[in-house]
């Protein structure tokens, strides 16, 4: 009896120095055969006299190993797994040349491992391994804003899978009325996530205050000033500077802008 793991061959011969023909019971006439298969093979042999003799050989089938290799096979940038099989073989052989259960991964490319059982027999497994990098990331929009107004945050667009904006916002895009730090996760098609941030400001509207006469006589004139804090001036006398002269009883309005871009408005009610 000879026993063979799955996939292996043997040699059977047979050792009659006399005999001269044979004839196996798989119908091949030499001398000795390669089997691959279980089972009972005979043969018969022949000598010069014609005299005959009968061999039998049984082969059987030894019990082979199944594994297979668990474990994340995607992987983002930066990330490792564990790839592992079944306990309970006599060896293990991984492609990274070591002899453990499990090995821990980071690279992307193709693992292989070959374990072999208590009777001898070998079993080898693979699996591929693939390492995506993580989207690059912007938040795009205004970054500052002036009181009583909002801006528009924006998160990437193209093959993403979610968005989670430090708000508790799951869209895409958010409006923001606050100044302060805003953080936005981005996560992939292919699981990977990366983090942007931005720095919002809100800035406070200008508070002008007019400095001038409230009361003047007849053919007098009062100098109203705004000084020279400001970028634009827009007067209620159609005057675009920080300084104008009146002479007539009204209530002057202006409204000016800042070096932020906010705007305020204030009066100033001259009399006779």
């Amino acid at each position: 009896i000879s026993q063979i793991c799955p996939g292996d061959i043997v040699t059977l011969s047979v050792e009659d120095l006399d005999a001269i023909n044979f004839f196996w019971s798989n119908n091949e006439t030499s001398e000795s055969i390669i089997v691959n298969t279980p089972g009972i093979y005979s043969v018969t042999s022949t000598n010069s006299f014609g005299c005959e003799g009968v061999a039998f050989f049984e082969i059987t089938l030894l019990p082979e190993p199944i594994t297979i290799i668990d474990g994340n096979t995607i992987l983002c940038t930066g990330e490792s797994t564990v790839l592992s099989t079944d306990f309970g073989f006599s060896s293990y052989l991984w492609s990274t040349g070591e002899t453990s259960e499990q090995i821990t991964v980071s690279e992307a490319g193709t693992y292989s491992l070959t374990v072999t059982n208590a009777e001898g027999c070998q079993a080898e497994t693979s699996v591929d391994v693939m390492v995506y990098s993580s989207s690059e990331i912007e938040i795009i929009g205004d970054t500052a804003f002036c009181e009583d107004a909002d801006v528009t945050l924006e998160g990437p667009v193209g093959n993403m899978l979610s968005y989670e904006w430090s708000t508790g916002s799951i869209d895409p895009v958010i409006d923001v009325q606050t100044g302060g730090t805003y953080i936005l996760t981005v996560t992939d098609v292919n699981g990977c996530s990366n983090i942007d941030s931005v720095i919002v400001t809100e800035y406070d509207n200008p508070e002008p205050i007019i400095s001038g006469n409230l009361n003047i006589c007849d053919d007098e004139s009062a100098v109203l000033n705004l000084g020279d804090n400001f970028i634009a001036y827009n007067w209620s006398t159609g005057d675009s500077i920080p300084e104008i002269v009146v002479n007539t009883e009204n209530l002057y309005e202006v409204t000016v802008t800042d070096i932020n871009g906010c705007v305020g408005t204030t009066s100033h009610l001259v009399t006779l």
